[in-house]
């Protein structure tokens, strides 16, 4: 109980409102691949797979601070939650301040990944970590994108 307190008061403490990580497009077109929580032969899965073609501009979810860039990733921190963007065929943020809604890179393949597509993770007080997990993404703060974003997304 203590746990759903904690991730209501970040929700309504983060930089708000969210929007998806495809802003004004919506969410249109977009298929979910692997859905979070899904368990795999890897482990459990720590945030969603969107489908979308390479190259699709991808956006900040809310206003906040570059953490952590990497070649294909980068990680965001709004208030106590962060999100990570993986599998970007182009990282286009430095270090500093981001806007909701601001392009950040652009989808692709890179990395440990079967097709285009997008993996975003959303986690309570601790960066998130790449893809997989040994136990439950939710006893180790993780959130479900699609519900924190408010989007309803086919599955394929």
């Amino acid at each position: 109980m203590m746990f759903l307190v904690a991730i209501a008061i970040a929700l309504t403490s983060a930089p708000g409102p969210w929007t998806t990580p495809f802003g004004s497009q919506g969410a249109w077109g977009v298929a979910v691949s692997r859905d979070f929580a899904a368990r795999t032969p890897r482990g459990w899965h720590t945030g969603i797979d969107l489908v979308t073609p390479c190259g699709t501009p991808l956006v900040a979810v809310a206003a906040g601070e570059v953490v952590a860039l990497g070649r294909d990733s980068l990680t965001l921190r709004h208030g106590e939650i962060y999100s990570r963007y993986d599998h970007l065929s182009l990282v286009e943020v430095r270090r500093g301040s981001v806007a909701r809604g601001q392009r950040i890179g652009l989808s692709g393949r890179h990395g440990d990944a079967d097709g285009c597509h997008l993996h975003l993770a959303l986690r309570l007080g601790l960066p998130p970590e790449v893809g997989y997990t040994g136990e439950h993404p939710l006893e180790l703060g993780y959130l479900s994108p699609a519900s924190v974003l408010g989007i309803a997304l086919p599955h394929r």
